[in-house]
This record gives C-alpha cells, structure tokens and sequence, in this order.
C-alpha cells in the first residue's frame, strides 16, 4: 500500500495508477469507470486517495475474500473490519522511508527479542502463469494482453472468467 498512499497524487495520475487496465484499452465496447472517482476529486486536479481507498478499496478488497469464502461454504470472519486507528496513519514517515512502519513497531512491542525481519510484500507469479495468456472472448480486443504485465492480464482473465459463469447463468 505505500506505493498508493506514498505521496498525494493528482487526479489522472490516480486514476491510471489504480486502475491497472484502462478499458478502452482492453475491450471492444468500452465504458469508462471514471465516474468511481469523480467522488474524490479535490481542487488543483488532486483527489481524496485515502478516502478513495477508505471506501473503494476496502470494500473491493475485502470482497474478494467474502466471494472466495462463500464459495467454499466458510463462514468469513474479518476481526479488523470494525477496528480503528487510535493514531493517525502518520504519512510523513511513509513518504520518508519508513513504509512498514506500524508493522515493525507492533513487532518488536510483541517479540521484543527478535530482530525485526524485512516487510516484503506478497508476490503473485502471474507474469508466469499468464505468460501466453491471450483473452478469447469477443468483448476483448485481439492482441490487447500482448504488451500487458501479469497482474494486467489476471484483471483480463478475472473478467473473461466472470462472462464466462454469467453466460452460463451461474452467477
């Protein structure tokens, strides 16, 4: 996260940063999605990023798990959905080289004799997995996933997967 919230962005910049694939970009019939934002957009071209992620991406994140939780038939229990900050997130430390910074100090308060190990983040291969991925459906645009990253095409495939169970009517 301390890429998104490592400085304040300017709107279109925001936009094509979080956005990951631009639609039009992608599929036949595009239609933009701008309006999500437009609710964050502050004076000076500049938007409201935390509450943006407050709002947008907790609720995307989240469901993500709910979905798969569903899915499997368990019951999704998140203990931190109603928790909040006693502090607030202090953004001048993140800006200044310490991203992780509420992370170690909760460690070395809870294992006060082990060093504190690098925070990295969770890495996804799907540069490999989708290497030759190549979206087959007739709302995409053909060859639009061949200068694509990995993580661009997962978006792609999560989509052609969602038409796919829609058309099926298992959605």
């Amino acid at each position: 996260m301390d890429k998104l919230i490592g400085k304040d962005w300017n709107f279109e910049e925001f936009y094509n940063r979080y956005n990951f694939v631009e639609p039009s970009k992608a599929l036949k019939n595009p239609i933009s999605v701008k309006d999500v934002y437009e609710k964050y957009r502050l004076p000076n071209d500049k938007i409201d990023f935390l509450t943006f992620m407050d709002e947008i991406f907790s609720i995307e994140s989240s469901t993500s798990y709910m979905h798969a939780f569903k899915i499997a038939g368990i019951k999704y229990l998140d203990p931190y959905t109603f928790m909040k900050m006693a502090f607030p997130l202090d953004l001048s430390r993140i800006r200044n080289g310490e991203p992780k910074y509420m992370v170690r100090e909760l460690f070395a308060k809870r294992y006060p004799n082990i060093e504190i190990p690098t925070k990295i983040p969770m890495p996804r291969a799907t540069n490999q997995w989708l290497e030759n991925y190549k979206p087959t459906r007739p709302e995409f645009i053909e060859n639009c996933a061949e200068n694509m990253t990995g993580d661009q095409k997962w978006l792609c495939w999560c989509l052609e997967q969602f038409l796919n169970m829609h058309d099926k009517g298992e959605l």
